[in-house]
């Protein structure tokens, strides 16, 4: 009997899984060069999918701006994948190691992700823009006259380990911890060589 319960709860979360899967907007990478990275980062990195549909997921979830989303990890994912370029490709004849690569590029992704949820716009008379104000910066500056300020802060190390909890999975922890990267990446200080 419990077997049988097992499977219908492991179908309804199959369900619920593709159904969640449908509503997120799909991912377009722009460039050669990009699309080129990405299939790397994913065939020296399977894992590196999940990294980025659970960032994709946080951001459709945490973004009340819908209209900018999707361009929100698109920009998310190119700086990542250009700190995982120079990463890859670099002067010397050799690749850095595995882990010190994934480091680089969820390194970046953490990044840049505690940057889109800190950035303020600031008119000068009170009134402020932040991701989470519910609406398009394009909306919101559309009827300002004067120009306004932006404030940008990578952010606080709670934030990039909540992050860091929500994106990675504890096979990419092992790798990170083992590899002595993981202190590197919480930090937002993962370099390129060791």
């Amino acid at each position: 009997m419990q077997t049988v319960e097992k499977n219908t709860k492991k179908r309804s979360m199959e369900r619920n899984n593709a159904k969640m899967q449908k509503q997120l907007p799909k991912l377009k990478i722009q460039g050669r060069d990009n699309c080129h990275l990405l299939a790397l980062l994913k065939t020296d990195w399977p894992i590196a999918s999940s990294v980025i549909d659970k960032l994709g997921a946080f951001i459709a979830i945490s973004a009340r701006a819908k209209d900018s989303r999707n361009n929100v990890v698109q920009q998310i994912l190119q700086q990542a994948l250009q700190a995982y370029s120079r990463a890859v490709h670099h002067e010397q004849a050799n690749k850095y190691a595995d882990p010190v690569r994934i480091g680089v590029f969820l390194n970046a992704v953490l990044t840049e992700t505690c940057r889109f949820l800190n950035v303020r716009l600031d008119d000068g008379k009170n009134e402020r823009w932040t991701a989470q104000s519910g609406q398009s910066v394009g909306l919101w500056q559309s009827d300002k006259a004067a120009p306004f300020q932006m404030e940008c802060d990578v952010g606080t190390p709670e934030l990039r380990h909540a992050l860091y909890e929500l994106i990675t999975c504890e096979q990419l922890k092992t790798v990170l911890r083992e590899s002595n990267n993981e202190e590197a990446v919480l930090a937002g200080r993962m370099a390129f060589c060791h």
